[in-house]
């Protein structure tokens, strides 16, 4: 049974989400009262619960029954335990908001809290006592911790009782990190760290009050302190974490990434690695993976690089000698790795998102759906350019004292890839607005960064063959649609000629072939006609008509240039010598230049 997980979907699904105790709590006060729908949702689902499993407290007359371990037939039977603590512990806490609202605090009211939260760890205590008898390790250890955790809230309550209180809280805390340390599901990891994250407040305020009062509060992280009473609660722990670190991660001595070799220190660390190391060749066969599938890989691959993130980080605080150095550098290089996986695991998940959000846009039958999946990828394309951005700063001088040059090239080739399947996107968004030159612009702007792509491939065997087929899948897209994109350009030029050809068909200088007169207002102003803008009653003709008009002749002179000029130097006298005393009139210079003659008209004549 997952029990955190159900007291946890319970608490925000049924008003605890907002602080609703009122609708959460499981006091009826009054029996015979019918229970309003929405409040009261452990005493209901108490009340169905005695009734599926036929655990009923007498027929008409009420008789108390307790739960043994020989009524514990089936699982369901253990949530009659988890739901009364849950009803008592939430009616502790209605009475606690009640008292800060009214700002009324009284002893009866204290006192009142006090038996209600003691009841829920009774409660608490009895389901941990069944659990270990007929539940599996993981659910026994849910229990302990749950009953663990309501101890300490009563102990926080009582004050003055701080060493225990933070015990117990201490011991729910572990519990709960070694479940989610072994976890199986991204989700059950999720689920166990918020439980952590709700316990941490409580913890630092009971370490506060210790330190007020002067108590020492070392060893309430010493699990042999915290488990010495109930050793067998640590045995099962160990044991669940080494069997499932041992069934499926191994551990890893060293881990490789993009040329950087860096140890790894200490087992839990190693195993995280592990684990990481397993998801991460499981990057192979992402072709093979249903969505499913894939996107249950990538939650536990997000899963196990954080969580191993946040080991080394507390490495790095806690754990190394300020005199090993090298030490030191190592786990800075392995938590820079890590953050680096991160990033690269951000880009195919983006990558994974692109291709499933295409496949669904070329399943839509409408253009507005079509067009919500086209800004979808779009902002996926946006995630995966920052996430690029971010790994090539990485690798510029961070990973050591040099640059990575392989990861720069990867990620220059991979932002070049990331721009043109973007690009081509686009495309697609303005070919689906029908705007095909655009789109072909873009298509051929796609066609640019497969070549820019190819270009830069220079990575690894394995990394270059899976890059190339990606980038010629990219083209055979961008080349087909560049093509469509063409045809549908030509075809809505065609289709604007034939408009314009049948426009201009119907103008013409004759009347007759004008085609029929359409009755207007201004051309029968002895008829009553309605304007009301109907295609017969227009007021007149627009753009109106083309009519001949009467004008003058208008007279070109185009023929000037090509008349030639005859000779008629043989009609003209020679004009006589100098030396007889007579002289020219001095136009013979304009009459050779006008008509080809030596000498002017006046005198030849």
């Amino acid at each position: 049974m997952n029990l955190t997980r159900d007291v946890r979907e319970s608490r925000s699904q049924h008003g605890l989400k907002h602080g609703d105790y009122l609708r959460y709590k499981c006091v009826q006060h009054r029996p015979k009262k019918r229970i309003e729908e929405g409040t009261n949702y452990c005493t209901r689902r108490l009340r169905r619960i005695y009734k599926t499993t036929k655990f009923l407290h007498g027929k008409g007359k009420f008789q108390k029954r307790e739960l043994e371990l020989e009524d514990v037939d089936e699982a369901k039977k253990l949530l009659i335990p988890l739901v009364s603590a849950e009803r008592c512990w939430a009616h502790a806490e209605e009475r606690k908001q009640n008292a800060e609202a009214t700002q009324k605090t009284s002893a009866t009211m204290k006192h009142h809290c006090a038996r209600r939260l003691n009841r829920a760890a009774q409660w608490a205590q009895k389901l941990s006592a069944l659990t270990k008898k007929v539940g599996d390790a993981r659910t026994s250890l849910e229990a302990e911790a749950y009953a663990s955790y309501m101890k300490g809230n009563l102990l926080v309550h009582l004050r003055g009782k701080w060493k225990p209180a933070l015990l117990n809280l201490m011991r729910s805390k572990v519990i709960y990190e070694g479940l989610a340390r072994a976890a199986e599901t991204a989700e059950s990891q999720i689920v166990f760290k918020q439980q952590i994250e709700e316990i941490e407040p409580i913890v630092r305020f009971c370490s506060y009050n210790l330190q007020g009062a002067g108590e020492d509060s070392n060893g309430t992280s010493d699990t042999s302190v915290l488990f010495q009473d109930d050793v067998e609660v640590l045995e099962l722990l160990e044991s669940m974490r080494d069997a499932t670190a041992s069934g499926a991660f191994h551990p890893v001595q060293q881990l490789d990434w993009w040329g950087s070799h860096v140890p790894v220190y200490g087992t839990a660390l190693q195993i995280e690695i592990g684990r990481v190391t397993c998801f991460w060749e499981a990057n192979e066969s992402l072709a093979q993976m249903d969505a499913d599938a894939t996107r249950k890989h990538f939650a536990g691959l997000f899963a196990a690089l954080t969580e191993a993130k946040n080991m080394v980080e507390s490495d790095i605080r806690n754990s190394f000698d300020d005199r090993d150095e090298q030490r030191k550098h190592n786990l800075e290089m392995l938590r820079k790795i890590l953050q680096g996986m991160l990033f690269e695991t951000s880009i195919q998940k983006s990558e994974q998102d692109v291709a499933m959000l295409g496949n669904e846009f070329a399943d839509e039958g409408t253009r507005s759906k079509r067009h919500v999946k086209l800004e979808l990828i779009k902002a996926k394309h946006e995630e995966a350019i920052k996430s690029i951005s971010d790994l090539a700063e990485l690798g510029t001088g961070k990973m050591g004292e040099d640059d990575n040059e392989l990861l720069l090239q990867y990620c220059m080739a991979q932002l070049a890839y990331t721009r043109g399947s973007r690009s081509y996107y686009i495309g697609k968004l303005y070919e689906n607005a029908k705007q095909p030159l655009e789109a072909y612009a873009l298509f051929d702007r796609t066609l640019e960064y497969v070549e820019e792509a190819r270009s830069r491939c220079t990575l690894p065997d394995t990394k270059t063959s899976n890059f190339a087929l990606k980038v010629k899948y990219l083209e055979s897209l961008a080349m087909r649609s560049k093509l469509s994109a063409h045809a549908q350009w030509a075809r809505k030029e065609e289709a604007k000629d034939l408009e314009m050809e049948s426009k201009l068909r119907d103008v013409s200088l004759n009347a007759a072939e004008a085609g029929p007169e359409l009755k207007t207002v201004a051309g029968n102003l002895a008829e009553f006609l309605s304007s009301d803008g109907g295609k017969a009653t227009s007021i007149t003709h627009f753009p109106p008509r083309m009519q001949t008009v009467p004008i003058g002749p208008i007279f070109l002179d185009a023929a000037m240039e090509e008349i030639e000029v005859p000779d008629l130097s043989h009609r003209f006298k020679r004009a006589q010598s100098s030396s007889s005393g007579t002289r020219c009139c001095g136009l013979a210079e304009i009459s050779a230049g006008s008509w080809g003659s030596t000498e002017c008209f006046s005198c030849a004549v």
